[in-house]
This record gives C-alpha cells, sequence and structure tokens, in this order.
C-alpha cells in the first residue's frame, strides 16, 4: 500500500519519537512518503533507503488555521496515496483512498485545563473543535489509549462517519526488551524520578507523594525531574531534595537512572498514553501513579496495592514489577505491524462490499 504520513506539527517529545520509529520500520516494509517539519528531517534522514522526506515548515498561525494548505501541492507531487495518516492534524478534505484520523493529544478532546496557562488552553480548545469536526473525512480513527479514544468518541460536534476507532499505543524501543532480558543487576539507590514537568503532571502532588515514601523508606533522600525546568512549580524546584534534570537527556541516560531509581512516580491528571509508566514498570524496582484511566490500562496486567497520600488521594502502587511476569507491552514493530493490518484489512473490506 502507499502511505503518506503527515508528522508536520510535531518536531520534539513523543510525536518524534513515533515519527522516528514509523520511518524506520517503513524504510524496511517497502517505503512510504512523510511529511516532516523542518526541524526533525535530520532525525530521520537515515531511514531514506525506500522513504520520500518532505520538510514543512508549518508557524502557530498556520497551525490553527491554515495547516493543511501545503496538501495539494503535495498531492499533485506524488498522486493519491492509499492510505493517508494525519497525526494530530485535522483532516481538511478526503486526501486518500482511506482517511485515518489519530489524535495524539487528549487535553485537545477535555474541556479542563489541569493547570495550563489560558491561551494554550484556548489553543488546544481550539485544536479538540477542529479535530472533532475533521472526523467526517477520517474512514479510520485512533488515539494512544482506550480512555482517549472514547473521549474522541462522545466528543459534541462528533457527527463524522467513521467505519473504524482502534487503539494505537506507543511502542517500547527494542533496547528496553534487551536490558530486561539481561537482568543486569544494579547497585540499591537512594532517589525516585519523574518524567514530565508540564502543568497536568501535577508535580506539587508528585512532591507531597515522594515526601510520603520517604517516611516510609528514610534512606530515600533525592527525586530527580526530567523535563523543562522552565515549567516547573517554583515550590518543587525550591525544595532541597529535588534534583531539576532538565530535558534533552538521551534514552540510554534515561534507561539506566531508571533502573537504578527505587521509586518512578507519576501523578499526571491525564494522559492520552502512558509510555513512561509502561517504561517504568520494565525497569524500575516499584512504580507509583496516579489513579487515571490511562494508568489503569498500563497496570491492568499487574499485581497492585492501593497507596493513599495526605492532600493527594489514593494512587496505584505496582511493588516490584520489573522482577514479576506480567504482559510484554508491544515493541515498536508490534505498533506498526499492527497500523499496516488495520489498513489493510479495512481495504480488503471495501472492496469485498463493493464487489457484493
Amino acid at each position: 500500500m502507499n502511505w503518506l504520513f503527515n508528522f508536520s506539527a510535531s518536531p520534539a517529545g513523543g510525536g518524534l519519537v513515533r515519527l522516528r520509529e514509523t520511518a524506520k520500520w517503513f524504510d524496511g516494509h517497502g517505503g512510504a512518503t512523510f511529511l516532516v517539519h523542518a526541524k526533525a528531517l535530520e532525525a530521520v534522514s537515515r531511514y531514506s533507503n525506500c522513504n520520500r522526506h518532505i520538510g514543512i515548515q508549518p508557524d502557530k498561525l498556520r497551525r490553527l488555521f491554515a495547516d493543511g494548505n501545503y496538501l495539494p501541492g503535495v498531492i499533485r507531487q506524488i498522486g493519491v496515496p492509499d492510505v493517508y495518516f494525519s497525526y494530530g492534524i485535522p483532516l481538511f478534505y478526503s486526501v486518500a483512498r482511506i482517511n485515518w484520523l489519530h489524535v495524539s493529544n487528549a487535553l485537545t478532546l477535555t474541556r479542563d485545563r489541569y493547570g495550563m496557562p489560558f491561551r494554550r488552553h484556548f489553543e488546544h480548545q481550539l485544536l479538540g473543535k477542529r479535530l472533532v469536526r475533521s472526523l467526517k473525512h477520517a474512514h479510520i480513527a485512533s488515539a494512544e489509549s482506550e480512555f482517549a479514544l472514547g473521549l474522541l468518541r462522545m466528543a459534541k460536534g462528533n457527527t463524522g462517519s467513521v467505519n473504524k476507532y482502534v487503539v494505537i499505543d506507543n511502542g517500547c524501543a527494542d533496547d528496553l526488551f534487551d536490558r530486561q532480558e539481561c537482568g543486569v543487576q544494579v547497585e540499591p539507590s537512594s532517589y525516585a524520578v519523574t518524567i514530565g514537568t508540564a502543568p497536568y503532571k501535577r508535580l506539587e502532588q508528585a512532591l507531597a507523594v515522594f515526601g510520603a515514601l520517604q517516611r516510609s523508606h528514610p534512606s530515600l533522600d533525592r527525586f530527580k525531574v526530567v523535563g523543562d525546568r522552565s515549567q516547573i512549580p517554583r515550590k518543587v524546584l525550591r525544595d532541597g531534595r529535588v534534583d531539576a534534570l532538565g530535558s534533552g537527556i538521551e534514552s540510554q541516560e534515561l534507561y539506566s537512572m531508571l533502573e537504578r531509581a527505587k521509586y518512578y512516580i507519576s501523578t499526571s491528571g491525564i494522559e492520552n498514553s502512558s509510555v513512561a509508566a509502561t517504561e517504568a514498570m520494565l525497569l524500575c524496582e516499584n512504580v507509583v501513579l496516579s489513579n487515571i484511566p490511562s494508568h489503569r490500562e498500563a497496570v491492568r496486567d499487574t499485581e497492585q496495592v492501593e497507596l493513599c497520600v495526605s492532600g493527594v488521594g489514593v494512587l496505584i502502587e505496582v511493588i516490584g514489577p520489573r522482577n514479576k511476569k506480567q504482559a510484554r507491552p508491544p515493541s515498536w514493530s508490534d505498533v506498526l505491524q499492527r497500523m499496516s493490518d488495520v489498513a489493510s484489512e479495512f481495504a480488503r473490506s471495501r472492496c469485498s462490499s463493493k464487489s457484493r
């Protein structure tokens, strides 16, 4: 099948990871065309044996009101594709024989602010409305968890005639499985880790959870926070127990940090998917998570206990996950093969229905 992927709005973070892994997989499976943010072109340049990468230079205004004006020119250049996969970008019209809308951010589908600045919240609301309205052009719609997919299906204004809704979650890197299977013994540590500093991560609650764990485990003395320092609340940043490590940490360094951590803590108020929690359960000694839908999805095949923290509420504690048998999370190869299978099955069903 001839695929056109639109990742042009995602030059960093989870979108960049998915872009890189998608380009890698398709480069080894017949190739595809990728619309890529100009800042991300270098990240996928090595996957060019079969793939074609077209750089797009969007700006914030175009992102909100005219982020598809380049598509007609692209289609004239490459022809009508079999599948158009739009990652977090509204569908403006029927681009391909099969049009696939993927929602990459659950915050666009809820009216709650989760501590976001008003301007950012407004941008999410506007994009969410446009995503939902654009379902009228979609044959397939997906999100990265059952929770986010449910938000999409039930969104006010959804009058789309989508043929198939499907969860296409994040995969785990092969390096993670290699580390887990090697069973390398790591030195005991005295720190906890959290990843992400956006307001919805609720870092003040994460620090309160760390304090409660510290009272039970006096040897626990440091709380490592990975992410943009500028988004960390002052109260957290000024706490003497906190190490603000910033962003841009290489994956191997991050995996080593998680392997040595006594606890991984996430008090997120909302998540589309819980890839950081999944990675932590492969690598960390103990994992503590907020009791939200996507976290419950991530840990449903694990042994859990409740952890009550004053001022925070009831959390989920997964004890010793890396030392216990649990369902293996999907690799990126698993995720991308499933995407390919979903599109192929949909194409066959359409052909079958037309021949009747």
